[in-house]
């Protein structure tokens, strides 16, 4: 089973509609590395990783993940198994 594109719709559906912020996901497939970016709507707040995850052969590493829906638990919801994922 091939993981990079299980993590990148999992990570895709983050991308939601905000009153206080635009969401944008971004992805470099040849180093594995997938996340969503938070752009504040609001002047003088600043822009940060809201989730940052990095796919190495079938191994998922969740770099950072600051939502109130884990990441983890969206990855194993569509079929990546827990002992493949770490948190950093």
């Amino acid at each position: 089973m091939k993981v990079s594109p299980l993590v990148a719709s999992t990570m895709n559906q983050y991308v939601t509609a905000s009153f206080n912020a635009k969401l944008y996901y971004a992805e470099n497939a040849s180093t594995g590395i997938y996340s969503v970016i938070v752009m504040p709507t609001q002047p003088k707040a600043s822009p940060h990783v809201m989730l940052l995850a990095q796919v190495t052969d079938k191994i998922v590493t969740i770099l950072c993940d600051t939502t109130d829906r884990p990441l983890e638990d969206a990855l194993v919801r569509v079929g990546i198994s827990r002992e493949s994922i770490t948190i950093a």
